[in-house]
């Protein structure tokens, strides 16, 4: 907090109180990847954005409120703005696409026929880069729920966000910015005056950089007789097996760049069994449960922290 005082004749004159936030910044990188469950304190700084847990899925992401504030309701005259931003400035490199990132946008969408910047087009989620923290410069035009049929329809019904929304966006920093500029990256959402919605939630961001893959085998979700728990997990947990997959099942544990942490053959010959399984001494993040028996194929992602 920030106040000043002037003094006139042995009188004291105080300003009003101003809030600064200070942003730390970080060391500059080539690239940056997070699946928001695997962040250790400073790497975003959140303006009513917030990382954690949301209610109907898996692991944790960045989110707006849900439902995020009319600006009519905070008091503001001509709309709001929220962002985050994250602390560690980009070397921009010739790698495209640039930003990768999972979303979900469910805004007010704007008048039928109007575009990013008309008047009647209006909230909107946005992505942006600054070279000095002042001037942002927009990496794509800012886009609402119209961005997509089913946020559309979503939207509309007055739906909040599920996993069945989730769409991949990719970005590119050119022709914006140069090879050899160091930006920093936001997310930005506008608020206008009244109408509200769900919000906005993006996961699984890469930057410059390839979003890992698990090979060899393509897995189904998990099979609903089998129960992985508790997630988020302290790395002790248990996984059960209710009248299914009778015999020897191989269940193999992997970070998401598919490091292996844990191996193991599971005994569930009577097809109801359960086992603990322990990975206190890995890192905390975002790990992969693969369980294989022939060819019946099942993988869960579970947080340990």
């Amino acid at each position: 907090t920030l106040k000043a005082f002037g003094y006139k004749d042995g009188v004291s004159y105080p300003s009003n109180e101003f809030e600064i936030t200070l942003n730390p910044t970080l060391a500059p990188r080539t690239e940056f990847s997070t699946t928001f469950s695997d962040l250790v304190g400073d790497e975003f700084s959140l303006d009513r954005f917030r990382i954690g847990i949301q209610g109907g899925f898996s692991g944790r992401q960045l989110h707006t409120e849900h439902p995020y504030e009319s600006g009519q309701a905070g008091g503001y005259a001509n709309g709001y703005s929220v962002n985050t931003i994250l602390n560690i400035p980009i070397i921009i490199t010739d790698y495209t696409p640039s930003i990768k990132f999972n979303e979900i946008v469910l805004v007010e969408t704007g008048e039928p026929g109007t575009s990013f910047g008309d008047y009647g087009f209006w909230d909107y989620v946005i992505v942006e880069a600054s070279k000095d923290g002042v001037y942002w410069r927009r990496l794509i035009d800012g886009y609402d729920s119209d961005a997509d049929p089913a946020w559309r329809n979503a939207y509309n019904s007055g739906a909040f966000g599920s996993p069945d929304l989730i769409r991949d966006r990719q970005i590119n920093f050119a022709p914006h910015f140069n090879v050899g500029d160091t930006v920093k990256v936001r997310f930005r959402m506008f608020s206008d005056d009244l109408t509200v919605s769900w919000g906005w939630m993006v996961d699984d961001l890469y930057i410059q950089k390839d979003p890992p893959v698990v090979q060899g085998i393509e897995f189904t979700e998990l099979d609903k007789n089998i129960s992985i728990y508790p997630n988020p997990t302290t790395g002790e947990f248990r996984i059960d097996f209710n009248d299914t997959w009778q015999g020897d099942v191989n269940c193999k544990i992997t970070d998401i760049f598919g490091r292996s942490v844990y191996t193991n053959v599971l005994d569930n010959k009577s097809s109801n069994s359960s086992h603990q399984v322990d990975i206190r001494d890995s890192n905390d993040g975002v790990y992969l449960v693969q369980l294989v028996q022939g060819d019946k194929k099942t993988m869960k992602k579970i947080i340990k922290e």
